[in-house]
């Protein structure tokens, strides 16, 4: 067969007798691990644009993003929107389960050390990080492969066994936030000196935050919704989306989504992100009871996962009424656009006051909600704050909520 032909669309129906066959066949595979290197080398001498992303590139987008250029980190992304082909390198990268290959290969390893412990010293050694990460792919997207043969889907959402370990990131009340003003490697200041009080007497504590989404997006409809349960079941808390009426837009690749129970529940609460444009679940994470009454969020950095600029996605907050979704769940959510564009929030962008002024200023919910909520930490008057930027958006009875320190 010619293996070129399958490399161009590896996932087509014409392929389904050979991706059956090649997983159970070392020939095979050994023949389509050449060509795929062959390929990727032919590649490397095509023009920038048509060329894939490098193992190198893989990896420094998922572990370091914060190391890579503005301009390089958006070019990534742009390109992984209209390459199917890298997209799935970097899920298969993304979802490669460490704990359970620790645990099938524990026994095998000598003086108690996991397999990474082991082989760590070879790993960082700069030359052979491409290979080593070239044969993880290999490994990785051999059994996705196979899957896809049986039946499975190609793009599954990140698996219960991997996330369900990630608790939600539950917001302390009134948890005192560490200075911003004293720097690292500074010596510790005088006693008597009142590095706090200047510290807020700097800020500005009491002007309003005022949210400027702009009057044509915030025209848009659909941004937050609930759909009630349609069969008998536990009863489940009310949930409410953090979010405005209409789509709300951060400039964050990897923002935190927040939503507020108002009551308590035992029940397992279900997070999901969904790609509107290209109908594809990003993330699924399942999160076990019990869960206590008040304000919730999830950060999706935690879940290395990434929003492409310029594209609107739905997520979901549910209660389940049993193991599994079913007509019994209570649901909500709401609607997130990343901007395309990013704003320039560097100047007074130190504290989180600052940057929740700006950002509401500019127009990013996502953005403004965090930023304050983060401040509340070291200043809980802010809550007042917090309250007006709900009002702005319609959630009245949550701005008396956390006017009162229910939130």
């Amino acid at each position: 067969m010619d293996l070129a032909l399958y490399l161009t669309n590896p996932t087509g129906p014409e392929w389904a007798n050979f991706r059956a066959h090649f997983p159970g066949c070392t020939e095979c595979a050994s023949e389509l691990a050449r060509a795929t290197t062959l390929e990727e080398q032919l590649r490397s001498l095509a023009p920038p644009e048509e060329r894939h992303l490098s193992d190198d590139a893989v990896m420094a987008f998922l572990d370091t993003p914060s190391s890579l250029e503005t301009d390089t980190l958006r070019t990534l992304e742009t390109h992984m929107a209209g390459c199917r082909r890298c997209r799935d390198r970097v899920e298969a990268v993304r979802r490669f389960d460490f704990d359970a290959v620790d645990s099938a290969l524990a026994s095998q390893t000598s003086g108690g050390k996991s397999w990474r412990e082991t082989i760590r010293p070879w790993f960082e050694i700069p030359a052979l990080r491409p290979a080593w990460v070239a044969l993880l792919i290999l490994l990785v997207v051999v059994p996705l492969l196979w899957s896809l043969s049986r039946g499975g889907p190609l793009d599954s959402p990140t698996t219960v066994a991997q996330t369900a370990a990630e608790p939600p990131h539950e917001i302390p009340a009134r948890e005192p936030h560490p200075s911003r003003t004293q720097p690292a490697d500074s010596a510790p200041p005088h006693p008597d000196e009142p590095v706090r009080e200047i510290q807020i007497a700097a800020l500005d504590l009491t002007s309003p935050l005022r949210y400027s989404p702009g009057a044509e997006f915030a025209a848009q409809p659909g941004g937050r919704f609930e759909i009630l349960p349609r069969s008998g079941g536990p009863t489940a808390p009310s949930i409410q989306p953090l979010a405005p009426k209409h789509p709300g837009r951060t400039q964050d690749a990897s923002p935190a989504l927040f939503w507020y129970l108002d009551a308590g529940t035992p029940q397992t609460v279900l997070f999901q992100l969904i790609d509107v444009e290209a109908d594809d679940q990003l993330l699924e994470v399942r999160l076990p009871g019990p869960h206590r009454k008040g304000l919730h969020s999830i950060a999706l950095t935690k879940h290395r996962t990434r929003l492409i600029p310029g594209r609107t996605y739905r997520w979901y907050v549910s209660v389940l009424a049993s193991e599994t979704p079913g007509p019994g769940d209570r649901i909500a959510g709401a609607l997130i656009v990343r901007r395309e564009t990013p704003i320039d929030t560097e100047p007074d962008a130190s504290h989180p006051l600052s940057r929740a002024r700006r950002t509401a200023e500019a127009g990013n919910w996502y953005d403004a909600f965090s930023s304050i909520t983060e401040a509340i930490g070291e200043h809980p008057e802010l809550r007042e704050r917090r309250a007006e930027l709900l009002e702005q958006v319609g959630l009245k009875a949550l701005a008396a909520a956390d006017r009162s320190g229910a939130l």
